[in-house]
């Protein structure tokens, strides 16, 4: 596990394993009977396993509108998962994470989500800093779902620090996105600036 701390969040980043033993156990069995895709009863049973963790099990989840809430406190949450990893955020305030395989897929969507601005601060031609500007993008959207266009909607406007983009959100609402880059993945939290 890779736990991240940061002033007034804390991220818990786990490979997925997928074991019997888990599979057999009360709790998957019985928590999660109404998940019929195992890929997801999977990254459901981590995900609660990290909010139990980052917690110290006072936390419950909950779905507001599809977005992901802790009931009972006043922390807030975001969840991001690839196909090997799942990140859960317990933050002070409201926070959007993303992470993702850093992957030539990102370069094949690039125009989508690239702008020209954009392109003053990333080679758009480079797989890790396109991956990179994705999770910004999708962690920003995580943190405001009434953005829709990636590209017009959110929209860099230069580097606070070194693992920190700072960027205008539709409507003129400011943004700060730190990024920590792994072996072969990115994650990203998004909060308002």
């Amino acid at each position: 596990m890779i736990v991240i701390l940061g002033e007034g969040y804390k991220v818990a980043i786990e490979k997925i394993k997928k074991e019997k033993s888990i599979e057999t156990s009360l709790f998957f069995k019985e928590t999660l009977v109404d998940i019929k895709n195992l890929q997801r009863k999977y990254e459901k049973f981590y995900t609660l396993k990290l909010l139990d963790y980052l917690s110290e099990g006072k936390a419950f989840l909950a779905y507001n509108g599809g977005k992901p809430v802790i009931e009972d406190l006043s922390l807030h949450t975001s969840i991001s998962h690839t196909r090997e990893r799942i990140a859960v955020v317990l933050s002070d305030f409201p926070v959007g994470l993303d992470m993702e395989i850093i992957s030539e897929r990102t370069l094949k969507v690039a125009s989508r989500f690239i702008s020209e601005n954009d392109a003053l601060f990333i080679n758009p031609r480079d797989v890790k800093e396109t991956t990179l500007l994705w999770t910004v993008k999708e962690a920003v959207y995580k943190l405001d779902n009434a953005l829709v266009n990636f590209k017009n909607d959110i929209r860099i406007t230069g580097w606070h620090q070194i693992n920190k983009f700072k960027g205008i959100m539709k409507l003129n609402d400011t943004f700060t996105a730190s990024y920590f880059i792994f072996e072969n993945f990115i994650i990203t939290l998004a909060s308002n600036s």
